[in-house]
């Protein structure tokens, strides 16, 4: 049949099956105009790989923190003894609240003494390794830096569960007592690293944040008991046209305001806390 014969035939179908045939041959034209319109890779071309291209960089993921104090590098790893045995530097966050994620309320009892156990034993592992790199961190600079982060590893554990499984465990309520005192410092202590490395701003010759912080950082540290000289000798970092001399005119200037007595009080107050938290972890271990 050739294709004279083959129209013939088609025209002279009924109107039903003409239909149903001009229907398929459109499908047909379709499908083979898109197969010659579109692009190789889209039916399954392999990207060939150079093997000897350099891997895409990953970006790290990005922790929010007040202005750009990641810039700050001073180095300091500092232990002091007696109140003031706090170590500092760091960021803070805008609202740097470490919020642990809860375990499911407890509603029966098998889950109540589900959870009570598991909490017993987190804190009778942090007893046994007080220091260990589990990722915890404090959010502001003084956190960050104190010779010791368990506090902040015993209110990360207790973050976790709801005041009916501390209370279970600890039915005296030290364990509530010490979350709600936790959260309380810190967001006591974002606050105020905020306000006074903003008030840093016009009392040195940069306007960059990051800037701020150093000279914020430096201050801090001269509050927690550490003299020029014992920061000079630790590698702390100037930056932003920062000198010690300008960072020890910045801390003489900002002690004489009442920055300087919230500063030693806010040290005061972590030392306390660090007590607290050694005494909580020796009743639970």
């Amino acid at each position: 049949m050739d294709w004279r014969n083959a129209v013939s035939w088609a025209q002279a179908l009924p109107a039903g099956p003409k239909f149903c045939l001009s229907v398929v041959i459109a499908l047909l034209a379709t499908t083979l105009i898109g197969v010659l319109w579109s692009k190789p890779k889209d039916f399954g071309q392999v990207t060939k790989v150079d093997p000897t291209a350099p891997a895409a960089a990953v970006a790290p993921p990005s922790v929010p923190t007040a202005g750009e104090g990641r810039e700050v590098r001073p180095g300091n790893s500092i232990a002091q003894s007696g109140r003031n045995s706090v170590a500092v530097q760091g960021n803070s966050a805008p609202g740097g609240i470490i919020a642990g994620t809860y375990y499911a309320a407890p509603v029966t009892q098998q889950e109540r003494e589900n959870q009570a156990t598991r909490l017993r034993a987190e804190l009778r592992e942090l007893a046994q390794f007080p220091e260990r790199n589990d990722g915890a961190a404090g959010v502001t600079f003084l956190e960050q830096h104190s010779n010791t982060q368990l506090p902040i590893k015993v209110y990360a554990v207790l973050s976790r569960y709801y005041q009916a499984t501390l209370d279970e465990v600890a039915p005296d309520g030290a364990l509530t007592t010490f979350k709600r005192q936790y959260y309380s410092f810190q967001s006591a202590e974002v606050d105020f690293e905020n306000r006074a490395m903003t008030a840093v701003g016009p009392l040195v010759d940069t306007h960059i944040r990051a800037g701020w912080a150093i000279y914020f950082n430096y201050f801090l540290l001269r509050s927690a008991g550490q003299s020029r000289a014992d920061i000079e000798a630790s590698g702390f970092f100037p930056n932003y046209g920062m000198t010690f001399d300008k960072a020890e005119a910045l801390h003489e200037r900002l002690s004489a305001t009442a920055f300087g007595a919230e500063a030693k009080r806010r040290v005061r107050t972590l030392s306390d806390i660090q007590e607290a938290a050694r005494a909580l972890i020796a009743d639970h271990s």
